[in-house]
């Protein structure tokens, strides 16, 4: 107790508060008692005076004394005394607010603190205010009652409430995929078409093996994501939607969602930066730590297991602040964890089994094949001769054209799967430089970003071209893409440019070559590393090496 009025009592003369000592001392211990305020600088933020002097009201009645609410009111009033003179308060990008009760003026003392407080709700920018009116469809009495209860629990969750909106689009039931029961479905199609998109703030899926080598990882998933981010209030009357009874027995049941509903057009915008916001205090706390998050799933990195737990206590307290839910059996720690599909262990990452289908019968069917094979070609190498008799059957103009796997399309499939089931990735080692390595195959070209010695070097990511765009394109008009290109995978997954640039020649570059070539000179500017050449790691035996030089013209 000494040492809580010790605490209060320094606040009180640092922060040069013009009330008496002994009001704020008595204000801000009952208010820690009562659990209103977490610590004793909380009393500064002007969001909880209302709820303070409520709560102490409250004690008031029960106690019979009312001591503690007239100190607050007289410590309230010195503050908003102090908020009146001075522009102190504003919001931060985390959803925060920075006191500073007094600026630096003369003598007086400068002092920041900061309180989290979760953001208020992102508001959508509507193309018109217009209602939108779309009758709900006809459904089957058994359909209505799945409905019933399906709208029933989400109004005892908090999701939906009632509503009298001039807004009214259809819902409907839908079986789940693992025949769980049924799932309500929103078509919000025309609600979308009014409303002004968000750009992304997230353009690519994170690569895992980016994470320090050696670093023990957890991982989160954040419950029902969606609908724990509230709506603005001047949104949720245009998600509305009705219950429509048989031969309209009854009027319409009217409901109006409170929280982001699935299928709105800006739903992952505003869900990644809602749940960034909240990390970003966990985020800044402790730099050594490295928090990936991608929509509701989050990984923890860190040195050393102790300094994983904290992150994950302070994540799953930040979070649940802003009114996330992280249940206890979705945080995955030990030797290997499972981030968006892929296995992290402390030095290699595993790429996803995925099973190829292989009835293939339209464009379609082929254009969903190739479709989930491109996400794999990061993590696994998948040289450009493979995927291309693959490509050449995305030929065609209607969705509905036959198509069947050729004898070479089989093939490469068969190469996929064994390449997917012996695939790793090391992970990044920050005590190690970063080497980029181009090579030419017949089909196109692949980089690699590896680390080691050429002939055992380990690749953390790979990237591979295809045929050009053009009919002809000059050979080094395609090594300065493939560096330039390589360079800006660098710059962007690890923040560095590579130490060195393998290029794919078996004659030493003159120097005269790249200002020649102003495809070179373009690709090298800048660069401060070096430069070397034909080099054979490990993985060159899988591809068909086109071994080139360059033209006389540019060599002398």
């Amino acid at each position: 107790m000494e040492a809580l009025v010790k605490v209060v009592s320094q606040i009180h003369k640092q922060w040069g508060i013009d009330c008496k000592a002994k009001d704020f001392t008595l204000t801000v211990t009952r208010l820690l008692q009562l659990s209103i305020i977490d610590r004793p600088v909380d009393i500064l933020h002007p969001d909880v005076w209302d709820q303070c002097t409520k709560a102490l009201a409250e004690d008031t009645m029960s106690s019979g004394s009312g001591k503690n609410l007239k100190a607050c009111g007289r410590v309230v009033d010195a503050l908003q005394k102090a908020l009146q003179e001075q522009d102190t308060w504003s919001p931060t990008f985390a959803g925060e607010r920075r006191v500073s009760p007094f600026k630096s003026q003369g003598d007086k003392f400068t002092i920041r603190a900061t309180a989290a407080y979760p953001p208020p709700p992102i508001k959508l920018t509507w193309k018109s205010s217009d209602p939108v009116w779309v009758e709900q469809w006809p459904l089957s009495k058994p359909r209505i009652d799945t409905l019933l209860k399906l709208v029933d629990r989400e109004l005892q969750k908090g999701h939906v409430e009632p509503s009298t909106s001039p807004w009214n689009t259809p819902v409907f039931v839908i079986p789940k995929q693992r025949g769980e029961g049924f799932r309500l479905l929103h078509d919000l199609r025309e609600v979308n078409k009014k409303i002004k998109p968000m750009g992304p703030v997230q353009t690519s899926l994170p690569m895992s093996s980016m994470i320090p080598k050696g670093q023990p990882c957890a991982v989160l998933d954040i419950k029902d994501c969606f609908f724990s981010i509230p709506l603005h209030d001047e949104d949720k009357e245009r998600f509305a939607f009705s219950i429509v009874f048989p031969n309209s027995q009854r009027p319409n049941l009217r409901f109006q969602w409170k929280v982001l509903p699935q299928g709105m057009v800006n739903l992952p915008t505003i869900c990644q930066i809602t749940v960034d916001r909240a990390l970003e205090p966990v985020r800044r706390s402790d730099p050594t730590v490295t928090i990936v998050q991608y929509m509701d799933d989050i990984l923890i990195a860190a040195p050393s297991a102790s300094q994983v737990d904290r992150a994950v206590s302070s994540v799953s307290e930040t979070l649940k602040t802003n009114g996330f839910e992280i249940a206890s059996a979705k945080i995955k720690k030990g030797p290997c964890v499972t981030f968006l599909g892929v296995e992290i262990s402390s030095s290699y990452i595993t790429p996803p089994q995925i099973k190829i289908r292989r009835d293939i019968e339209t464009l379609h069917d082929m254009q969903q094949l190739v479709g989930s094979l491109q996400w794999l070609c990061n993590i696994v190498l998948i040289p450009p001769e493979v995927m291309d008799p693959l490509n050449d059957l995305l030929k065609g103009k209607n969705s509905w054209e036959q198509k069947t796997l050729t004898p070479e399309a089989t093939r490469s499939l068969d190469f996929i799967e064994q390449q997917m089931s012996r695939s790793t990735l090391t992970r990044w080692d920050a005590s190690a430089s970063i080497d980029l390595y181009i090579h030419f195959t017949k089909k196109g070209g692949v980089r690699a970003l590896a680390q080691g010695p050429p002939d055992k070097a380990q690749p953390i990511l790979w990237v591979v071209l295809g045929k050009p765009s053009r009919a002809f394109s000059p050979g080094v008009e395609c090594l300065g893409n493939l560096i330039m290109k390589g360079r800006k995978l660098a710059l962007k997954h690890l923040g560095a440019e590579p130490t060195k640039i393998y290029l794919p020649f078996r004659k030493q570059l003159s120097a005269q070559s790249t200002t020649i070539s102003e495809h070179l000179a373009m690709a090298l500017a800048g660069f401060g590393g070096e430069i070397r050449y034909a080099a054979k790691p490990p993985w060159t035996q899988l591809l068909a090496i086109v071994d080139i030089d360059l033209p006389p013209k540019i060599v002398n």
